[in-house]
């Protein structure tokens, strides 16, 4: 019984490893700079914000968080303007 029940326990954490979403449905990333869609193929920051993470404000997820840094951090790069 208790090496049925270990492969069991076995057989779910593998399950879960695999997987490439996390609980909310949001892909994970390892690059918030240059992050992927669920199939694996590169996405720009904006687009992966408007695809998986909207509506997630009261939300925690960490993937959401980590990229919306990334892109807010693209959009302030870049010189000062003329005259400053």
């Amino acid at each position: 019984m208790r090496k049925v029940f270990g492969l069991m326990v076995l057989s779910m954490v593998f399950l879960v490893a695999c997987n490439n979403t996390d609980s909310d449905g949001v892909p994970r990333v390892e690059d918030p700079n240059n992050p992927v869609d669920a199939k694996g193929n590169p996405i720009s920051t904006g687009d992966f914000i408007k695809k998986y993470c909207r509506g997630m404000v009261k939300i925690n997820n960490e993937t959401c968080d980590n990229v919306s840094q990334a892109n807010h951090a693209k959009s302030l790069k870049g010189g000062l303007p003329k005259g400053w």
